[in-house]
């Protein structure tokens, strides 16, 4: 038997009237009448109140536990028995522990913020001491929703014969995906490694090599610029499947999901889940991240701004992958300032250069309106800005967003405001919709460096192209067998049905830039494997973080990671990153230029 407990705070109920108990846990709150000493004693599984009676204890025994504080660790030894005024039904309003011995394991000093009082506590603050930011019953729960989680994923993955493979975390830098964390090598001066973007080569390899189903809880690194559902380094269930199509792959991934929200929240969500194509995605929802509540109207007003004002046009969408977009928020929702000031950190932090903020204060007709500028980081002028206000369905009270940018980053923003505003106005409804967007274009033109680029990755198959193929028709027509997760307007995952010819892999890698030896030097190993015989593979990964910050109706990934970074990319508490000492860099063979 443990001698330090015999029960857990939230085990002990009515059942136990007249028992005897050990438990241990942190002293949650207290309160000395001078006689009596009621502190509510806290683990890891609920509270308890315990009563102590200094007529059982002798003075010193009794003067000794005055001292007991919050948030110190105790033991108690008493007997469970009845509270004499019950206010209610709730367990721990029932019940209470008569002690006859505490034990003080450790005190504790000046707290910086107690659990139970962190709500004027700023996030810097609650991520610098996380150990007391992990003690809240809040944090707690999701950290055991996050458990819950992959071992129901674990399962059910096992129950379709996949099995788990853990693959490298220190590998080769390659130039398919986001900047790289590199890893300095000593014992070859001048070399590094990567922290893997994602298992994606690794996976690869290993149904080439034969193993037919493959999953793993992969940690993943990407050195870009963060924002609520982004980390420096993330989590994502990653899987790849032999001899299958698209199809079988979604048809999995809909009864994983649909096993998930049954188990977690006993929730039924429908299967098969909606499938539409890219250009429907954008046509019908502005975003190829379609959220089907549809709480937010939006338009895209670049023909408006084409035809009416077709020199400001320009100057906006110097070229076709610009759009100018209109977000209004209903007037039934109450924004203040400090919403409004959120929102627009909110399109700083995600890169959208342009945007602005009117207020609709009187609306007598569609052409006679009266509009409040709130925000204009843009170089519209107030009467345009009336001009494309009085087109839109607008009403009193309405807040208007204008917004315009790159087309990706407006579609990133959209499906991410979008959800801030679900979570900033409670809009829960308890109803998930689920969809698939296919029919991805299979490469993006870059307009910053002027060459083609994979929409996804080089290792998308592209559509109606097989075998040993070469791809001559127009890149940017070419669509590809990939499939995104979407919820509720955010992406939850997404895969694709992978290149298995080594002819078409070149190809593809020559189409976007690269010469024969780069293919060579960069990827040299991947063809030669699929040279030995590759057969018709895929798979997917799916966001972890993200998953449970939906799952738990949390406003931020940080809120499901036990120790997240910041924005910023900062560990405030461990103060990472961190300098390293002149030794460790010699023995490096690293110099720090600092650039100005």
């Amino acid at each position: 038997m443990n001698v330090m407990r015999t029960k857990y705070c939230g085990e002990v109920s009515v059942n136990d009237i007249e028992s005897n108990v050990i438990i241990s846990g942190w002293v949650h709150f207290i309160r000395n009448f001078g006689g009596v000493i009621f502190f509510y004693i806290r683990d890891n599984t609920g509270f308890v109140q315990v009563v102590i009676d200094s007529s059982k204890f002798d003075i010193k025994e009794y003067y000794n536990m005055s001292f007991i504080k919050k948030e110190f660790v105790v033991q108690v030894f008493g007997n469970v028995c009845c509270k004499k005024t019950i206010k209610n039904n709730i367990k721990e309003e029932q019940i209470e522990i008569l002690a006859t011995k505490i034990i003080i394991i450790n005190d504790c000093c000046f707290l910086p913020f107690y659990p139970d009082d962190y709500y004027n506590i700023s996030e810097e603050i609650r991520l610098k001491y996380r150990y007391l930011d992990l003690r809240r019953r809040d944090m707690q729960f999701k950290l055991k929703k996050r458990s819950e989680a992959i071992k129901y994923m674990r399962y059910f993955l096992y129950e379709n014969n996949f099995i788990e493979i853990e693959t490298p975390i220190l590998t080769k830098s390659t130039p398919e995906g986001a900047r790289d964390y590199v890893v300095p090598s000593r014992i070859n001066i001048g070399s590094f490694f990567a922290l893997p973007q994602s298992p994606q080569i690794f996976k690869q390899l290993l149904v080439i090599g034969g193993i037919d189903r493959y999953y793993q809880v992969a940690k993943c690194f990407r050195d870009e610029d963060l924002r609520s559902d982004r980390q420096p380094e993330f989590t994502q269930l990653d899987l790849e499947l032999s001899f299958i199509d698209e199809f079988y792959i979604m048809s999995l991934i809909e009864k994983l999901i649909f096993r998930l929200f049954k188990n977690l929240l006993n929730n039924i969500i429908s299967i098969p889940f909606f499938k539409l194509s890219y250009k429907q995605a954008l046509f019908y929802f502005k975003s190829d991240k379609p959220d089907y509540r549809n709480m937010i109207k939006y338009n895209d007003v670049s023909y408006f701004l084409y035809v009416n004002h077709k020199c400001i046009f320009n100057k906006i969408c110097k070229n076709v992958k610009w759009r100018i977009l209109s977000l209004v928020i209903n007037s039934s929702l109450i924004i203040n300032k400090v919403k409004i000031n959120s929102y627009m950190n909110f399109f700083n932090e995600n890169n959208i250069k342009h945007f602005v903020c009117i207020h609709v204060l009187e609306k007598r007709n569609e052409d006679n309106l009266k509009i409040k500028l709130i925000i204009n980081n843009s170089f519209l002028s107030e009467l345009i800005i009336y001009d494309i206000v009085s087109k839109l369905n607008v009403n009193i009270g309405n807040i208007v967003f204008l917004i315009f940018d790159y087309n990706d980053v407006i579609n990133e923003c959209l499906s991410l405001f979008l959800q801030m505003i679900v979570i900033d106005y409670e809009l829960f409804n308890n109803k998930w919709y689920f969809s698939w967007v296919v029919d991805f274009p299979l490469f993006t033109w870059n307009f910053d460096s002027n060459k083609w680029m994979s929409t996804h990755h080089p290792f998308t198959s592209p559509k109606n192209y097989y075998g040993n193929e070469f791809i001559d028709d127009f890149p940017g027509d070419i669509l590809s067998r990939s499939y995104d997760l979407i919820m509720n307007g955010l992406e939850l995952g997404g895969g694709s049905i992978r290149i298995n010819n080594h002819i078409m892999q070149n190809n593809v890698f020559k189409l976007l830039g690269m010469s024969s030896d780069e293919i060579e030097k960069e990827f040299g190993f991947l063809i030669n494997a699929l040279k030995s015989g590759a057969p018709i593979f895929g798979g997917i990964a799916l966001g972890l973080d993200r998953l449970l910050m939906i799952l738990t109706n949390s406003k931020s990934i940080r809120d499901v990671i036990a120790f997240p970074k910041t924005q910023s990319a900062n560990c405030m508490l461990t103060l990472s990153p961190s300098i390293l000492n002149v030794d460790q860099l010699d023995i490096l063979g690293i110099n720090i230029v600092i650039k100005y």
